[in-house]
Formats: structure tokens, sequence, C-alpha cells
């Protein structure tokens, strides 16, 4: 007769016996129902056999590095795993006959009997402190599950988690944290490709830019893994408010702190973003050198929540912007449908001239409060300190142009004109330099002013209310010749029918200006005092609207791609604004003179 080793459950132990063709069933089954449940939630949580043993690793930074990085909560998922199949073979025990166990200690186990009883049972079983564990990682289960699942941006979330924490940085490890446990979201949505990372509210946002990791950039990984730790440290500091002595202080502490965490990652993971010129290299040198001198010149630092570099042409070259959020704003008066309020809202117009006037070198609030009266109602709890440039702009309007409409491009254009600084004109056809504000002598022209006074001062995009393909040449045809041909000085604002999907589901068409910044091949890069204008190829197209309690918030500067200018009409109007230099008014001053002359001479004596 044959003898085997086998497990008796009906005995609960092991023995020499005969082959026990029953008993070797119910041990197989055990065995077999705790290893594929322990495999199926291994392979659910993104798991992997290797050489028998179930692994997590990363992914993204596994490929980039050529090398496997495990995950540093790896053990977590693997005892939850192993815990979870452990138990469906305690239910496969317990069903055979078995008692359902649980292993205290070594020598040390209870067992829960068919009949309901709490008995000594030391065979076995489920271990205590593996299923104390497993229940205490149900946030790191839940993190992974949602995120190995959740596509590109949940692979690069785990990764970017797992690569901040990888630098061993204190601060660095608290955000992570606080992501894995659901109480700070981690988004990919910011659009301009110097707009790295911002902290709002409890959520870190980072830019589309990190979701582009096919192929693996190891340099990417650790750059964006210590922008989320860097957001997150400012979404969760206490040091708040809207001063820019605050957002200096936030802006470099949040600079040093990420300056530890790359450091970090290079001595335990050994990436090193300080020996290369990638993009991600140099805009870590930038801090590095910020945290070193205390210099953020290179950085639109100004919000305290943004990792924002200057902005920069096609061509590479840095350019100043002014940017002025509308919404904060102070003016208060009359809108454009009769209610009195807050006008910060409606004061597109005059926020647009306003970037433009400060970006040509002009002191706006100067200039304008000479011409203002002084007097101007402001949101209730505004002093006059806390005036913006486009805030003296509306003063002067309500002193001088009271009566016009504060949002018609003739009104725009007198306030451009009123700075004694500039002058607006328009294209004429493809004459760019026609002049349509002086007077005419055209008997037509004249019967019909109030027409006149609109078209003097607006010029049109060409083809922009087409919607076939031979409107969409034209419309670049024109941007780009309009771009060839303005100075470096030059200004143009833009006027659009913008759409806002609102909170309720409608679509809020809207009229809105906005200020040219550049035109590139593939379409325009504008500056927009309301915001940044997400989706704009998408029928929900929304604002992410600036809020009015804070000075510098979005810095709305983004790109619009030809279709979504024709789509916008963006040009339908505009107003083009140049240098008015002394030799041109010294030029204006002879043509008068000589004008007066002619007609002097003319004259019978």
């Amino acid at each position: 007769m044959a003898f085997t080793k086998c497990y008796s459950i009906s005995n609960g132990q092991w023995q020499w016996d005969s082959y026990d063709w029953n008993n070797l069933l119910k041990s197989t089954t055990m065995g077999f129902a705790s290893g594929f449940v322990a495999g199926w939630v291994g392979g659910e949580l993104g798991g992997r056999y290797t050489d028998g043993n179930l692994s997590f690793i990363d992914r993204i930074s596994s490929e980039a590095l050529t090398n496997n990085v495990s995950l540093f909560y790896e053990m977590k998922l693997n005892n939850f795993a192993n815990t979870i199949g452990s138990i469906a073979g305690e239910a496969v025990h317990y069903a055979w006959g078995g008692n359902f166990r649980i292993s205290l200690a070594s020598d040390v186990g209870i067992g829960f009997t068919h009949e309901g009883q709490i008995v000594n049972d030391t065979s076995g079983g489920i271990g205590l402190v593996n299923l104390v564990d497993a229940i205490g990682s149900l946030n790191y289960v839940g993190f992974q599950y949602k995120n190995v699942h959740g596509g590109d941006e949940g692979l690069s979330r785990i990764s970017y988690v797992n690569m901040a924490m990888l630098s061993r940085d204190k601060a660095a490890a608290e955000v992570v944290m606080k992501v894995i446990n659901g109480e700070m979201n981690v988004t990919f949505d910011l659009d301009d490709e110097n707009h790295y990372g911002q902290s709002e509210g409890n959520t870190i946002r980072l830019n589309k830019d990190a979701l582009k990791l096919d192929g693996g950039s190891a340099e990417k990984i650790a750059f964006y893994a210590s922008v989320l730790a860097r957001e997150g440290f400012l979404g969760g500091t206490a040091l708040a408010g809207n001063d820019r002595l605050i957002a200096y202080i936030r802006e470099l502490g949040a600079s040093g702190m990420q300056t530890r965490v790359l450091e970090g990652i290079r001595e335990n993971v050994g990436i090193d973003l300080y020996k290369n010129d990638s993009e991600y290299s140099s805009v870590s040198k930038l801090l590095a050198y910020a945290v070193s001198s205390g210099d953020l010149s290179d950085f639109e630092w100004e919000s305290g929540s943004d990792l924002k570099i200057k902005y920069t042409n096609a061509e590479g070259k840095e350019i100043d912007i002014e940017y002025i959020n509308q919404k904060y704003n102070k003016s208060y008066g009359i809108k454009g449908d009769g209610s009195k309020g807050a006008l910060g809202g409606v004061m597109c117009n005059e926020t647009s001239l306003a970037m433009a006037l400060v970006e040509m070198g002009i002191n706006v609030k100067d200039v304008y409060n000479g011409k203002s009266g002084g007097k101007l109602s402001l949101v209730k709890g505004a002093k006059r300190e806390d005036m913006t440039a486009a805030d003296y702009i509306e003063m002067a309007r309500q002193n001088m142009y009271k009566n016009d409409y504060r949002g018609s491009f003739a009104t725009l254009y007198k306030l451009a004109v009123l700075s004694g600084k500039v002058e607006p004109y328009v294209k004429g056809g493809k004459d760019f330099w026609s002049w349509f504000y002086k007077n005419t002598d055209d008997p037509a022209l004249k019967d019909k002013e109030k027409e006149y006074d609109l078209n003097k001062v607006i010029g049109e995009i060409q083809g922009i209310y087409g919607t076939n393909s031979h409107s969409m040449e034209l419309i670049k045809t024109h941007y780009k010749e309009l771009w060839n041909y303005m100075g470096d000085k030059d200004k143009v604002l833009l006027l659009g029918s913008f759409r806002r999907l609102k909170w309720d589901g409608t679509v809020h068409y809207m009229g809105h200006i906005v200020k040219l910044l550049e035109v590139r091949d593939d379409g325009i890069v504008v500056q927009d005092p309301f915001g940044e204008y997400e989706e704009p190829d998408a029928e929900g197209w929304k604002y992410n609207i600036n809020s009015r309690d804070k000075e510098y918030d979005k810095k709305g500067v983004y790109f619009l791609n030809w279709e979504a200018v024709q789509k916008i009409q963006l040009g339908k109007a505009y107003l083009y604004i140049k240098e008015y230099t002394l030799k041109e008014k010294l030029e204006d001053f002879w043509k008068k003179i000589s004008n007066f002359r002619a007609k002097e001479g003319g004259k019978k004596k």
C-alpha cells in the first residue's frame, strides 16, 4: 500500500496516510482557490508574477530607466492580494468541514467551528498581522486600483507619486500621502507650454505635457514628480494671501522645496536634471539659481501658486507680459444692462488696453489719473491703492466719455487716444497703415456719422465670418501679414464671439476682447484678462475664470489653432495700437501748419 504525507482537514494537521483521494481533492481545491484569488486580485492591482513572486512596479519609470522601479507601497499591495487569497482558501477549508482559522502567532491560533464556537486551532489560517495590515492598506489599494485602470492619467499619477516619495524628502512624502488618501487631487489640464504646475485649493494641476510619456523620459518623470510635490506643498501651506510679499515668500519657499526633491531623486534614483540641456533640465537650473539668489525674475511668481516661466515666443525670445486680472478690478458702476454692480466682469476692453499700454512702457495710472477728475466708485471694501491700471482707464471714461457705451470699439479707440502716447489705427483692405480716425470730407459718410464713427476705428480679419477652407486660408494669410507688419512695440486688441459653458449646462455667448500676443504657423497666442479659455475645439467650451479675490491669478495666456480662431470669429473687429513717437507728432504738427497755410493762401484778398 502506498502512503503519502497529506493534510487532514478533519484532524487539522499533516499526517502520513494512505492515498486519500477525497482529502487530496480538498487540499488541492483549497490551494487552487487561495492562489487563484491572490493572483487575480494582484493582477487587478497591476501586479505581475516575476520568478514566481507577485511584484508591483512603476511601469512608466521602469520603461524610462530600463530597470524595474518598485512601488514604494509594493509590500502593502502584495500582502493585501495574498491575504484576500488566504481568505478564499479558508472559505474552501470551511466549506469542506474544517474551521475558519486565524493565526495569531506561530503557536497561537483560533478557529471558528460550524457550531459557532471559537476554539484553539494552531494548524494554520489567515495571519492576523497580515489581515490587520491589509485592512490598513485600503487607501493604497484604492489609489492603485483607480489609477492602474485610469489610462495614461492614472499611470502617470502613480509614477509621479512614486518618484516623489523615492526622493525621501519629508515634505514631498506628506504631499504624496495626501494624494493617496484622497485629500488632494492631481489633474493634467494646464495648456500653456511654459506653465508646468499650479496649486488650486486641494487640487494639484499639472501641464498636459506631463501625460506624454510614451517611450519614457526619466528627466520628465523626475521633473514633474518635483512639480507635484511643490504644488502640493503650496496647497498645504498656512501662508496665504494676495500680498506680493506673501506671494514671493510662497514661491521662493516652494522652489527651495522643489530643488530638495530633485536633489533627492538624483541621490536615490540616479536621475540628474542638472547635467543635461533638456527643457526640464533648463527649468531645474533656473529654480536652483532662483533659490540661491532669491531672484525670481525668470518666473511669473506673482500668483504665489504657479510654476510658470515667463513667456517666450516661437523663436525662443522672452517677452515681458503685463497681466491684469479683470475680475480683480475695483470699479463699481452701471453695467451694459443698466444694473449697478462690480464692473470687473465687463471690463475686458479697458483691461486689455491697460495691459497693452503698460507693456509699451506707459505709466497708465499717472496718465489717466490726470484726465479723470480723480473720482471713481469702488466695490465695497476696496481702497484707492487697490485700483488696477484698468480702473484708472474706467475712471477717465466715466469723467470724459460717460455717455459712451463702455463695450464699443469707438469708446475703446477714444480711450487709447486719450493716453496721448499712442496712435490707434486699423487696416483698410490690406493697407495696415490706413488711418481711419481722421475727419472725412465725404458727404455720404458725414450723413451717416454714427456708422462712420464705428467704421473709422474697426478693422476686420478677412474671411473671419466664413466657415469653409477658403475662408480659413484668408484668415491665416491676413493674420500672418498683420504679424509681419507689426513693430516690436505694436499691440493688437481682438474681438471675438466667445462661448462660456455655465454651471447649469447652458452656453452663454459673449463678445469678448483679448490681446494678440503671437501669430504662429498653426494658430495664434492670446492674452485673456478673463482667465483661461479651455477646450477651444469642443462644443463644451468653458472658461477657467479668474478669481475676483486674487490680483494675480490665471495668467490667461493660451494658444488657439486656426479652427478655433475661425469658430470664435476672433478678429471680426480689432484695434491696432502703435507708439506715437516724437517724430510722428512733429510730422503731424507740420502737416497741420502746411494745410493751414494752403487754406490761408487760397483765400481771396
